[in-house]
C-alpha cells in the first residue's frame, strides 16, 4: 500500500460525521463566549460613561450655583455703586459734586 500523499494546506480534510456535531458544539461555545466576553466589555464601558456622566452633571450644578452667586454679587455691587452716584451727585459731595463746583470757580 503506497504511503498517503500529504493534503496541500488550502484543502481541508473532509469532517467525519460524529466530529462535525463536536465541532459545532465547539464553535458554538467559542463564539458564545466571544459575545459574552464583548457584553461584558460594553456594560464595562457604559458603567464608566455613566460615572463620566454623573460627574459633569455635578460639576454642572456646581458651576450654575457660582454663577448665580456671581450675579446676585454684581447685582448688589452694582446696586451699591448707583446708590453712591446718586448720594454724591444729590448732596454736592465727591467728584460730581464739589469737585465739579470747584473747577468752574
Amino acid at each position: 500500500e503506497p504511503p498517503p500523499t500529504p493534503m496541500p494546506e488550502f484543502e481541508s480534510p473532509a469532517p467525519a460525521v460524529g466530529a462535525s456535531v463536536s465541532e459545532k458544539a465547539a464553535d458554538d461555545h467559542s463564539v458564545a463566549t466571544i459575545v459574552m466576553a464583548q457584553r461584558d466589555r460594553l456594560r464595562a464601558r457604559c458603567d464608566a460613561l455613566e460615572a463620566e456622566r454623573d460627574s459633569f452633571k455635578r460639576e454642572l450644578q456646581v458651576q450654575v450655583a457660582s454663577a448665580e452667586s456671581l450675579k446676585s454679587d454684581n447685582t448688589k455691587l452694582y446696586e451699591k455703586v448707583r446708590y453712591l452716584q446718586s448720594y454724591s451727585s444729590n448732596s454736592g459731595v465727591g467728584p460730581r459734586g464739589r469737585g465739579a463746583a470747584a473747577d468752574r470757580d
